[in-house]
């Protein structure tokens, strides 16, 4: 295992009914991922997050500022873990707007934890430390989740190692007139936990095109995108799973109904390509479409339970 952690808890994707020739995959509720100009778009996970088609496709729309900006409590795990979520709430009048960044001349607004726990719950204006840039090492004076760091303005430390302190700058999600989003068209705006959103890089599920060793290509906010793979030994498909980064690189945190013989709520399901004819998917699955309508012509399938 290495020494950055960052676990995500998915919540279920559930498997809908039968749209034409296949099962189709209803992945929950229409949230904030639904795309700006009302078309018809992907299919949302329960958590209220969207999959978009992977980057380098002529799909539109294009990796971007598609994740709408939340009013509303969607709710925080109080062991620590971080929710995917579409939404965000500050609790309450929070110290800073991270979107806004609306702190005063040479300091940054950044997520941080107010309660000592390992989950950013709130938001605080600090001193700009340093000018490390996306992509940039950075560390972090007073642990992962004190707030303080060495990334310039706009940008947080993220996976950072707490036996060193020691992680990358990434950029956070700034607002675009009511939408959350990002500057650079490679990454994605997802969000986890109350008030944390950052600009990961985007990427492609079939070919885990992602540039850091030990990152997967797991589906958050608009589309997917390179976080930590914290699989460990449990991670292949037909393995229980609780996070949306406890699968191995190329399957997907499923409801149990989408896996034969899961034996848990949830387990780990292939992702595979629908023109494949032999995809690799388990005895009693079959490759349907990760899309609920999809008008990209995209090849992206998920394997799901063909009963």
């Amino acid at each position: 295992m290495r020494g950055r952690r960052l676990v995500l808890v998915a919540t279920a994707i559930v498997v809908g009914t039968s749209l034409g020739c296949g099962p189709a995959i209803d992945l929950g509720n229409d949230a904030s991922g639904s795309s700006a100009d009302g078309s018809t778009g992907p299919a949302t996970i329960s958590s209220g997050t969207t999959a978009e088609p992977p980057p380098g496709t002529t799909a539109e729309p294009p990796p971007g500022t598609t994740a709408e900006r939340p009013d509303t409590t969607t709710g925080a795990d109080s062991g620590g873990a971080l929710f995917l979520d579409g939404g965000l709430d500050f609790g309450g009048p929070p110290s800073c707007d991270p979107f806004e960044q609306d702190c005063g001349e040479g300091e940054k607004c950044v997520p941080w934890s107010s309660d000592g726990s390992p989950e950013w719950n709130a938001t605080r204006c600090v001193p700009i430390l340093g000018m490390g840039e996306a992509d940039d090492p950075c560390t972090t004076p007073n642990g992962p989740y004190g707030g303080f760091d060495t990334c310039g303005f706009g940008l947080m430390c993220w996976t950072v190692d707490p036996g060193t302190n020691e992680g990358t700058c990434i950029p956070l999600c700034g607002d675009f007139g009511g939408g959350l989003g990002c500057n650079d068209p490679d990454r994605l705006c997802f969000t986890s936990g109350e008030v944390l959103a950052v600009c990961a890089y985007a990427c492609d599920p079939l070919l885990v095109d992602c540039t850091e060793a030990g990152d997967g290509c797991y589906p958050v906010t608009d589309g997917f995108v390179c976080l930590p793979d914290e699989s460990g030994d449990m991670g292949a498909p037909g393995g229980p799973c609780e996070a949306v980064n406890s699968c191995d690189p190329g399957a997907a945190c499923l409801d149990a109904a989408a896996v034969p013989d899961c034996p848990a709520s949830r387990c780990c399901s292939a992702f595979c390509e629908l023109t494949e004819p032999m995809p690799s998917c388990l005895p009693g699955q079959m490759c349907t479409s990760w899309y609920r309508d999809d008008p990209w012509g995209l090849d992206l399938g998920i394997c799901v339970s063909s009963m």
